[in-house]
């Protein structure tokens, strides 16, 4: 029975960090980097230690990893367009699932994710958006407008360029 619910999802459990290690995987071209969650560190003597990217290994080739943020394009232009910023391509892929309560999945509580790479094509970062008990159960209707949120936001911080015609667009709808 495990190999018929892992393929929709079931049966196995991944950590916020396991997910964004591994859609980052796809964004880096198929090499699987060490997670970290600082740039750099102080010490005592207010020495910095800047914490360098290590790749661990190649877990899929480039082009596959190029096909599936291709795919992960599609999901965000075609169906979960609420994760969708005007101008700047975004790779992405929703997640609902059962709650685990007391060993056993709770009917009515779930979890709802979205996980996106953006810009698609040469992504720079990597958002998870995780809700546990949300009011709209879906990925797509709850986590996918909070991607949009923190997407503007690494837009704005990261210097992310837009295409010209489709951020006039946005300045128009906008205002």
């Amino acid at each position: 029975g495990h190999l018929a619910t892992n393929s929709f999802g079931q049966g196995m459990a991944c950590t916020p960090i396991q997910i964004v290690a591994a859609i980052g995987a796809l964004a880096n071209d198929g090499v699987l980097m060490k997670p970290h969650v600082v740039a750099a560190t102080v010490g005592p003597a207010g020495d910095v230690a800047t914490v360098a990217p290590t790749p661990v290994r190649r877990v899929v080739s480039a082009q596959t990893a190029r096909d599936v943020r291709d795919l992960m394009v599609e999901v965000v232009s075609g169906r979960v367009t609420q994760a969708a910023v005007p101008g700047v391509s975004i790779a992405g892929k929703t997640g609902t699932s059962e709650m685990v309560e007391e060993g056993t999945y709770a009917d009515d509580d779930t979890i709802a994710s979205f996980v996106g790479m953006l810009p698609a094509e040469r992504p720079v970062a990597v958002v998870l958006v995780k809700l546990d008990k949300p009011l709209s159960t879906q990925g797509s209707d709850a986590a996918a407008p909070v991607f949009r949120e923190v997407a503007l936001a690494c837009i704005e911080i990261l210097g992310i360029p837009r295409t010209a015609a489709d951020a006039a667009n946005a300045a128009v709808e906008a205002w």
